[in-house]
This record gives structure tokens, C-alpha cells and sequence, in this order.
């Protein structure tokens, strides 16, 4: 019986463990994505205001989003 119980918990913690390093991944992830997509929002923003000779909001807004 003890074994068992032993065994039940051992189970849980992996569970546990696994489920946790998940999370961060996933946490990761969204944080690398949402990065990407601000960098590639400046960029474009950046382009857009090159091209037309004006600064965007985008740019405004993004940069007061990062800080």
C-alpha cells in the first residue's frame, strides 16, 4: 500500500512538474510573439512614416505601450 501511495504521488509531481514547465513555455512563447508582433508594428510604422513623410500614432501608441 505504501508503494502505492509512493507511486500515486510520485505521479502527481511529475504531472505537476510537466504542467508547470508547459506553462512557462507557453508564457515564453506569447511573450516572444507579442514582442515580434510590436517590433514588426514599429517597423512597418517606421516604413509607413518614411514613406508618407509623417510620424504615425502606431509609433506613439506602440512605444507608450512598451514603457
Amino acid at each position: 500500500d505504501i508503494v502505492i501511495i509512493d507511486w500515486i504521488e510520485l505521479i502527481v509531481v511529475v504531472i505537476v512538474a510537466v504542467v508547470g514547465v508547459i506553462a512557462i513555455v507557453v508564457i515564453i512563447v506569447a511573450v516572444v510573439i507579442i514582442t515580434a508582433a510590436v517590433i514588426i508594428i514599429v517597423i512597418v510604422a517606421i516604413i509607413t512614416s518614411v514613406v508618407t513623410g509623417t510620424i504615425p500614432t502606431v509609433v506613439v501608441t506602440a512605444i507608450i505601450v512598451v514603457d
